[in-house]
């Protein structure tokens, strides 16, 4: 799972009862990067890659993890998560001319980065 490569194209505390581990959290990170990675995939093969689509891959993902993120242990991957999600989701929202030039923010690859960093250390 590498969040920063769907972008080019593109030891956790106690959390509360109930709370998701690291690997269950990770696991859905995980999968989140591949729909994200199939979602701007398949923008490109329709035609050089649909700004609606990507965005919308883009907020589903954002979506996703903030949903991990609130079931998830404190902790390094709940706070990745949190990072990413922010500019996840200016990635979703931007204007179709302004896309590109926020998918590569070195703020959001940082937190993508970050957010594959503590998944590949949990």
């Amino acid at each position: 799972m590498t969040l920063v490569t769907a972008l080019a194209g593109f030891t956790a505390a106690a959390g509360p009862a109930g709370a998701v581990s690291d690997a269950d959290t990770c696991a859905s990170v995980s999968a989140t990067a591949n729909e994200l990675t199939t979602g701007i995939n398949a923008s490109k093969a329709n035609g050089g890659g649909s700004a609606a689509e990507v965005k919308a891959a883009f907020g589903s993902a954002a979506g996703k993890l903030d949903a991990a993120a609130a079931n998830a242990d404190e902790g390094p991957v709940k706070t990745a998560i949190a990072g990413a999600v922010p500019y996840m989701n200016k990635a979703a929202t931007a204007s179709d001319d302004q896309l590109g030039a926020v998918l590569q923010d070195q703020e959001l690859q940082n937190a993508m980065s970050n957010l594959d960093q503590a998944c590949r250390t949990s």
